[in-house]
């Protein structure tokens, strides 16, 4: 679903043989939107997997390198989530910021020239 929804966006042209004004525009609306669901589906995606990935990974690594498991250091094993959790939402917040909300912001200010010049 994530690899289909990036394909729209990325296969998306601009058609030079309409109307340059109005076809911008359409453009611009249609980039905006197909972002916004895009960055929609991603932020709902992020927030079921990335603590399910954490808690498999520590699961794992607590039953391979550490002697009794989660079930013996339960401590740790929370802890160690706990710091997953925030490093993964700090590199998520920056690589959302960058990617998703300025784009979407420039968008939105495009669109708005093009109604303020109506």
């Amino acid at each position: 679903m994530l690899m289909k929804k990036f394909k729209q966006i990325a296969s998306t042209r601009f058609d030079e043989q309409v109307d340059k004004g109005s076809s911008m525009r359409q453009f611009a609306t249609q980039q905006r939107d197909l972002l916004q669901s895009f960055y929609r589906f991603k932020k709902a995606y992020e927030f079921v997997l990335i603590p399910l990935s954490a808690i498999i990974g520590i699961v794992i690594v607590f039953k391979l390198y550490v002697p009794g498991g989660v079930s013996d250091h339960p401590v740790g094993a929370i802890i160690t989530f706990i710091i997953t959790l925030a490093s993964c939402i700090a590199a998520i917040v920056s690589e959302n910021r960058k990617s998703f909300q300025q784009p979407i912001r420039h968008l939105r200010e495009i669109l708005e020239e093009f109604n303020n010049e109506e």
